[in-house]
């Protein structure tokens, strides 16, 4: 599988906006329930394959938190 370049000067161009092989976008600004990325790590519907991150234990709420009020936001390049 090919994952996008997720460097620091390359992840927000590679995942904001950009579709997933699943159809979704890895990130939809404003969209937290329609981005994959969040899907992926909240474990919540229309997700393939394991909860991330990958093997190891799930992030905490606070973090899954955080990433759903960035996207909420308007996943800002900040």
């Amino acid at each position: 599988a090919e994952y996008p370049n997720l460097s620091t000067r390359q992840a927000y161009a590679n995942i904001v906006g950009v579709r997933s092989t699943q159809g979704l976008k890895l990130v939809a600004p404003g969209q937290p329930d329609s981005s994959y990325l969040y899907v992926k790590i909240a474990g919540g519907s229309g997700m393939i394959g394991a909860r991330m991150p990958y093997r190891r234990p799930e992030l905490p709420d606070s973090t899954i938190g955080a990433v759903r009020r960035w996207i909420e936001g308007g996943a800002t390049n900040d």
